[in-house]
């Protein structure tokens, strides 16, 4: 828990420091590394297991995106929303059966996947 809010904190202040939306992006990629790497130690799998399960999800953010793209109203982006993260836990609950904590892991990832 600690790294968690050690990256945290290096995230916000590289966040408040950044100059450019490629610096925005790298803070956020690195934080993301952290993260994964937590969450793969506490469910005790493979990085590269939990990129597996990461690029399953892909199908899940391209749809995501694209009803992003053409929501007319709040209630559309709403409803979009929903649908990604019910499909982004049935993925990852999928990938990890038998695992204790794969809804944990489908929280964090699915947050972690939205850009």
């Amino acid at each position: 828990m600690d790294s968690l809010r050690q990256a945290r904190m290096q995230w916000l202040a590289s966040l408040r420091a950044a100059a450019s939306t490629s610096a925005i992006e790298q803070a956020r990629a690195q934080y993301s590394s952290v993260v994964e790497a937590a969450l793969a130690a506490s469910l005790g799998i493979s990085t590269e297991a939990l990129a597996n399960v990461k690029a399953s999800l892909q199908t899940a953010v391209n749809a995501l995106q694209m009803a992003l793209s053409i929501a007319g109203s709040a209630t559309a982006v709403a409803e979009a929303s929903v649908a990604f993260y019910s499909s982004a836990e049935g993925t990852i609950n999928s990938s990890l059966q038998g695992n204790a904590r794969a809804g944990l892991a489908a929280t964090v990832l699915a947050l972690l996947s939205v850009n």
